[in-house]
This record gives structure tokens, sequence and C-alpha cells, in this order.
């Protein structure tokens, strides 16, 4: 199984040491690659221009500018994914730029969370999960001892995907009229993908941000937010 991980980080960050960092780590540890996907800053760039370029038609009196960098950040990495090759032993997951990994992480047991499903039952594989969410013992149900199921998340802060389903992100975000968080979780993934997207019972990252959770290293603040 080959682990491709996509950084999301805004070029001109201060997290961009850290995501440098982590993208050595990953490597070591048995990633095959490693992509810097350069972020969209609403405070930067030109956002709404980038929406009439790519024609997507959204609602910008309901959503801020920095959720719509979000999305068009996600989007580049969606897309780039869409364009591989569909071979069941690639993995793509995308990471968001205040993740980490924690000091037991292990490649072997990442893989067995993947081994315990067949490629063709999933879209998505969430591997970190909301703290506040999480909390919640009427969202965990197992659909075996590495997955969970119907589970309501909130965050993209990394996850997997295929890349047939990839393109399908693309597609479905051309109209949105709330942020990204909401529109994924509830108008697509419970409405049509909900039997198809699945949660890792174990965190396989940890966030450094205001969603550090048990882990306490708030390190980073949000761009999204901030």
């Amino acid at each position: 199984m080959n682990f491709i991980a996509y950084i999301l980080s805004i070029k001109n960050s201060d997290r961009r040491e850290h995501v440098e960092n982590l993208s050595k780590k990953l490597l070591e540890i048995g990633f095959q690659k490693v992509d810097i996907i350069d972020a969209i800053y609403w405070k930067e760039d030109d956002v709404l221009n980038i929406v009439n370029e790519l024609g997507l038609n959204l609602n910008v009196n309901n959503i801020a500018l920095s959720q719509i960098a979000c999305l068009l950040t996600h989007r580049k990495s969606w897309e780039l994914i869409a364009s591989k090759e569909k071979n069941p032993n690639n993995v793509h997951i995308i990471i968001e730029d205040d993740m980490d990994i924690p000091n037991d992480f292990s490649i072997d047991e990442l893989g067995k969370v993947y081994d315990s499903i067949d490629p063709t039952f999933y879209d998505s594989i969430f591997l970190y999960k909301h703290p506040e969410q999480a909390s919640n013992p009427d969202n965990l149900i197992l659909y075996n001892e590495f997955l969970l199921k119907h589970y309501f998340q909130w965050g993209t802060c990394a996850y997997s995907i295929h890349p047939n389903f990839a393109n399908e992100l693309c597609n479905f975000t051309i109209n949105m009229d709330c942020s990204l968080d909401n529109f994924l979780q509830i108008e697509f993934f419970q409405k049509y993908k909900k039997d198809r997207i699945f949660y890792s019972v174990k965190d396989y990252f940890i966030n450094l941000g205001y969603l550090g959770g048990n882990y306490g290293e708030f390190r980073f603040k949000s761009h999204i937010w901030n």
C-alpha cells in the first residue's frame, strides 16, 4: 500500500517550517510521497476573482472570504488527486497545516485500517475526529475494529479520498451557500454518501490548533476564523 500526502499550507505562513518538518517525518516513516500545496489566503489572494475564474456559484453573502479560501485550497488538492491513476493500492491523504503525527504513529498500523475494508466499499476515510463530536458516544458506531460509520464530523483536518470521489467533490462544490464543513457534512455526506464515508477509530493525526483536545499544545490559531 502506497501512502501519498498532500499538506495544505499558506506559503508565507509561520507554519511553513512546521509543514516542511511534517513532510520530512511522513517520508521517514514510509509515505511514498508528500506534496505541499500552496494554500489560498484570503488576506493576500483575490478570492472572489478565483471563484469567477473557476465558474463557481457561491453565495458570498453567507460564506466568509476565509471559508471560501479554505474551499478553494481543498479543491486544488481534489483536482490533483482526481487526475491521478486509479490505483487501489494508493491512499491519498489530505492534511491541513496545523496537523501533526503522534509519537507512536505507525504506518503499518495505518495500513491495517485500509486493509480492513474493500476499497470499493468507501469513498473517504477521515483520520482525525473533532473532539467535541467524538465526545458523544452516540456518534461512535463501529463498522469494524478500525473504522466507525455514520459519524458526524466537523472539520476537514486529515482525510483520505479516492480519485473518483475527489472528482465528485469538485463537481458537487460548484454551487455552495454555506461553509465547506457544513456543506460537505449536511448537504453531501449525510444525504448522498452516508454509507460511503468512514472514520478511523484511532486518530492518526493530531491537531495543534484550537482543536487540540487532549493533546493540549495549542500552537496555531486558525487562518479561517482569525
